[in-house]
């Protein structure tokens, strides 16, 4: 079987906070039609427009609701989901090149979310500004 690592995304890179998280969530390539059905048809039922943010989550019950009837659907489908929070402050590679630490962290968790499924990944992320070796 076949997978896209199709959602992954960070939060807490920007200065002022004192860790980052990044999250992938692993769905099966023959799964991926369903899945985008089910995700607008949950999307478009809660009113709600524009990019699910965080700091908005925790400010509107639309939101929460929003994103705990998304959980419920993934909880109960074929996808896995694969996070990671780093505490800048012990990380001695943040304080010498942020964009190399983030996409080293980045790397270790695509490479521990793929372990175990013996399976060809397609990886898309969010259109980043930075160039990284790997």
């Amino acid at each position: 079987m076949a997978y896209i690592a199709s959602f992954a995304d960070e939060s807490g890179t920007h200065k002022g906070c004192p860790c980052y998280t990044i999250g992938i969530l692993n769905v099966p390539e023959d799964f991926l039609p369903a899945f985008n059905q089910a995700i607008e048809e949950i999307y478009n039922a809660s009113g709600l427009q524009g990019e699910i943010k965080w700091e908005k989550v925790r400010k509107s019950s639309g939101q929460v609701n929003l994103c705990t009837n998304i959980l419920k659907f993934i909880l109960q489908s074929p996808c896995t989901f694969h996070s990671i929070a780093v505490s800048k402050a012990p990380y001695r590679k943040w304080h010498s090149n942020e964009e190399a630490a983030f996409f080293t962290t980045y790397d270790f968790l695509l490479r521990q979310s793929s372990q175990g499924l013996n399976s060809k990944f397609k990886v898309y992320i969010d259109q980043k500004s930075t160039s990284y070796s790997k």
